[in-house]
């Protein structure tokens, strides 16, 4: 199995918030909560973007001291 590195983490991260951001586009508050199937995408997008960032290398996490890795 490849070992993923910091770039395709950042880059699964990215395209992530990405996606939130695009299907939460005009989307009301009781709409997503009635929304089951929208709900579930973008948690599993935000654990996505959790994970990920669990996983940055701690060089650049110290690089970038203003992000709030996790």
């Amino acid at each position: 199995m490849s070992e993923r590195n910091d770039k395709v983490r950042l880059i699964d991260m990215l395209e992530a918030a990405e996606k939130v951001v695009r299907d939460m586009n005009g989307v009301a508050l009781e709409n997503f909560l009635a929304n089951e199937i929208l709900r579930d995408a973008i948690v599993y997008r935000l654990q996505t973007i959790g994970e990920a960032a669990y996983k940055i290398t701690e060089p650049v996490k110290l690089a970038h001291p203003s992000v709030d890795w996790f």
